[in-house]
Parts: structure tokens; C-alpha cells; sequence
């Protein structure tokens, strides 16, 4: 079962790896692909493909000293004569000092609907000054939420829990399968939680759509970790 995580789940967040490793590849699909990144300053970003070629996987990393309150995103893509392909826009809130940042952009589609990496892809991400100029960010979180998670067949069942002692009213959760240091996929979790809460959630491990055509059975991606990036805990 195919899934995309949801625009609206990705904002700042904070890094938790488990079982084989911890942290993204120093190496990303940039140069790979030609995709070209104009950010705001201090802001960190790697980008990955995912391992259908569905969607880009940016990877951001706030080295601020503060929160950034509002951050505005931009992709266009374009063929090998620089024809404009299409764009996606989108702004997240609450990106967390030193923390790190997952969103998922759908890449172009052929006349029928198989999606590809096109020539060149241009990111923009860019703080949003006059909406900062407001706002310090507001108090996060991030930090005070423990996740963990437990393989059953087909799906991993994840687990958050507040230990922040306070009630938080949004609590997004990325769900980074691994393979060799680099995201393949991405899925996750949005919740409500009262101080001291625990929730547990299944995701399926999705389908290697290729391995499964060669093989004419089901076959699940082959990854090598699962990693959290707690990407917003917010109490207001």
C-alpha cells in the first residue's frame, strides 16, 4: 500500500534514530539529479528521491539560534529544454532551533500518471521575515516526545509519547525508512496529547511496486532503519 505523507505533518523537528544507524547521508541525490537549493542562511538542506520516484524527500536542518515561526517553500521543475513543468508551493509553521525539517514534493507525471524525476528541479526555501518579525517561534517541544517502534509482518506500530509535562495540541511525527543513509520513504503521524500520553499507530511497509512486477508477487521495499524526525510539538 502506497502512501505520502501529508504537507500539512511536516514541520521542525528533531531527529531520532534507531536500529542500524542515525542521521541522513552526508551525499544526497543533488547532484544526481541536478536539483538546485536557494535557502534562507543557516538553513541546512539535503534532498533524496524516493525509491519509486514519486516524490522528492527535502531534508531541512535549522542552525539558527531561534525558531523560525514561518518558512515558504517552492519547487519547479523542468524538461531538458527548460520548459516549465509545473511548480508546488506550500509554507510550514514552527521549525524548531537545531532541529530538522522533512516535507515530500509529488514529482511531475507522464500522460499516464507514472511519475518521474524530471530534468532540473529548483527548490526555494526562504524564512518568512515580516511573519518572524512577529513572532519568536513560539515555545516547542520537540525535544519531550519519545518515539519508539516494534515490526510485525508487514507494518511497523509506532509510538509517541508526551513526556513534556505539559497538554500538546499538535504533535507531527516523520516516519524515515532507511536504506544506506539515505530516506527511501517517508510517512507519518499527526496526534493530540495530554502530559504523560502515549499513542501507537501501524504503518504498512510499502510495496516494492518493480521487485514486485520481476517477482509477479508482493515484495516490500528492503530497508535498513527506521528513523524519527519529531517535527513539530506545539502546546499552543
Amino acid at each position: 500500500m502506497k502512501k505520502k505523507l501529508l504537507l500539512s505533518l511536516l514541520c521542525g523537528g528533531l531527529v531520532l534514530g534507531l536500529a542500524t544507524g542515525c542521521g541522513t547521508s552526508s551525499t544526497d541525490d543533488s547532484k544526481k539529479y541536478d536539483i538546485n537549493v536557494n535557502a534562507s542562511e543557516n538553513i541546512d538542506v539535503k534532498t533524496y528521491v524516493d525509491h519509486d520516484k514519486d516524490y522528492l524527500i527535502v531534508y531541512l536542518t535549522n542552525n539558527n539560534d531561534y525558531n523560525i515561526g514561518s518558512l515558504d517553500v517552492d519547487a519547479k521543475f523542468y524538461d531538458a529544454n527548460g520548459n516549465n513543468l509545473g511548480d508546488d508551493s506550500n509554507t510550514f509553521l514552527d521549525f524548531v532551533s537545531g532541529g530538522n525539517y522533512v516535507y515530500t514534493v509529488d514529482l511531475p507525471h507522464d500522460d499516464d500518471y507514472n511519475n518521474y524525476v524530471p530534468e532540473k528541479i529548483d527548490l526555494s526555501i526562504q524564512i518568512d521575515q515580516e511573519y518572524q518579525d512577529y513572532v519568536d517561534g513560539g515555545t516547542l517541544y520537540n525535544d519531550k516526545v519519545v518515539t519508539s517502534y516494534t515490526k510485525s509482518g508487514d507494518e511497523i506500530n509506532v509510538t509517541i509519547k508526551n513526556n513534556s509535562g505539559v497538554e500538546l495540541y499538535t504533535v507531527d511525527v516523520a516516519v524515515l525508512f532507511m536504506k544506506n543513509g539515505k530516506p527511501i520513504y517517508v510517512d507519518g503521524i499527526s496526534s493530540y496529547l495530554e502530559a504523560g500520553e502515549s499513542e501507537t499507530e501501524s504503518i504498512d511497509i510499502p510495496e516494492d511496486w518493480e521487485a514486485s512486477e520481476k517477482a509477479d508477487e508482493d515484495v516490500l521495499i528492503d530497508f535498513d532503519s527506521i528513523e524519527f524526525v519529531v517535527n513539530r510539538a506545539s502546546a499552543e
